[in-house]
């Protein structure tokens, strides 16, 4: 067989992955790698001598090792491997988000994806209203109705002086609650801890919450209107990434004045 190229390492380490993967805690003999992996000795042999091309193994006194670049190109791969699980785990729900929407795999990796059954189709958003509970800053991008949990909670946490909020409306959202809940969305501007923007259109909903030990970002991916999905991640980096997103379209958006009115 001929030597890999050089143009092919990420091939090779993905063929060869569990070799690399059982040298990571210590060397061993390529009899040890027949017994580990579950392999031929000949399949060994190959798989040694291609990783060794690319400097990813080297003896040491009759036992393989893995290099630095060995440890390396394993970590990296396991994270690229990681990344791509994430993407295929929620790619039912990206479907529905516009391709030029802004997203990043720092929201998808570790994420908990929360989706509505026929017995529960409100799960997926009291799941951010439960949260909301506990906060004591909100912040979300919004083009559809909360759910009235949601929304009880809300203004009665900001009220109460409990939370601060600040929400990027969609034109068509802002109408729909001024016309019914004209009243509430008074009260809490008035409290001088509501602030709100308004612009024309958004990819999906985005909710950053957090509570005194817990930075939580959710988006909510919709379809003709309805929820088909709620990503949550509770990681740092998400959290910047959804901080990030809010600002960009908050200082796109037009403010509302004090009391809500346009």
């Amino acid at each position: 067989m001929a030597s890999p190229s050089r143009s092919n390492p990420l091939e090779t380490i993905s063929r060869r992955y569990d070799l690399l993967a059982a040298l990571e805690a210590d060397p061993g003999t390529k009899a040890d790698l027949e017994a580990t992996t579950d392999s031929s000795r000949s399949t060994v042999d190959r798989g040694v001598r291609e990783l060794m091309t690319f400097g990813l193994l080297e003896r040491d006194e009759g036992r393989l090792r893995l290099t630095m670049a060995g440890r390396l190109a394993l970590s990296a791969f396991r994270d690229a491997r990681n990344a791509l699980e994430s993407v295929v785990d929620v790619s039912h729900l990206l479907a529905a988000v516009p391709t030029d929407a802004p997203l990043s795999m720092a929201l998808l990796e570790g994420a908990t994806i929360h989706e509505p059954s026929r017995l529960t189709p409100n799960q997926p958003l009291e799941t951010i209203a439960n949260r909301l509970q506990d906060a004591v800053r909100f912040r979300g991008i919004a083009a559809t109705e909360p759910i009235p949990q949601f929304r009880r909670i809300l203004t009665e946490r900001t009220i109460a002086g409990h939370l601060d909020a600040e929400v990027v409306f969609t034109d068509e959202l802002l109408s729909f609650v001024l016309d019914d809940h004209g009243a509430s969305l008074e009260r809490v501007f008035q409290t001088g801890r509501f602030h709100g923007h308004v612009v024309e259109s958004i990819p999906y909903g985005l909710v950053l919450l957090e509570t005194t030990t817990t930075a939580y970002t959710f988006v909510v991916v919709t379809d003709d209107g309805e929820t088909v999905g709620v990503i949550e991640n509770d990681s740092e980096a998400a959290y910047e990434w959804g901080s990030d997103v809010f600002r960009r379209f908050q200082a796109a958006g037009v403010r509302l004045p004090s009391g809500g009115e346009t």
